[in-house]
């Protein structure tokens, strides 16, 4: 973990961080300083963590998160240094708010369809 640089941001004062991250640090440390400052804006990471702040600021929709397989923020990673654009990589960010619209949405739309039935075979039909 880059503490000095972490440390360093803080000091700044620097914020609208996007983090790319497999976590976004614990409470008090690493990543944890920033988010408890609110310096970070969205996080893309694969790993929600035990981090408290972290949860509290996610489940009120005070922060973004993208959360991927783990090897997905590797990849775009290698992706960016071989200099593909970064409007190439297809994201998603949503707040949990609109997440569960979206799910909310999707379940009610496939309710009101009929469920797919087989068509019955007639007698006539089954013969060659």
């Amino acid at each position: 973990m880059p503490d000095v640089l972490i440390q360093a941001l803080h000091a700044q004062g620097t914020t609208g961080l996007e983090v790319m991250s497999n976590n976004c640090g614990v409470d008090g440390r690493g990543l944890g300083v920033l988010l408890a400052d609110g310096r970070i804006a969205p996080v893309t990471g694969s790993y929600a963590g035990e981090n408290k702040e972290f949860a509290r600021q996610y489940l009120s929709g005070e922060l973004e998160m993208e959360l991927v397989p783990q090897g997905t923020p590797a990849e775009r990673l290698r992706a960016g240094g071989a200099g593909f654009a970064k409007k190439a990589v297809a994201r998603s960010r949503t707040s949990p708010s609109a997440r569960s619209r979206r799910f909310s949405r999707r379940n009610a739309a496939s309710s009101s369809r009929s469920p797919l039935v087989s068509p019955s075979r007639s007698p006539a039909s089954t013969s060659a």
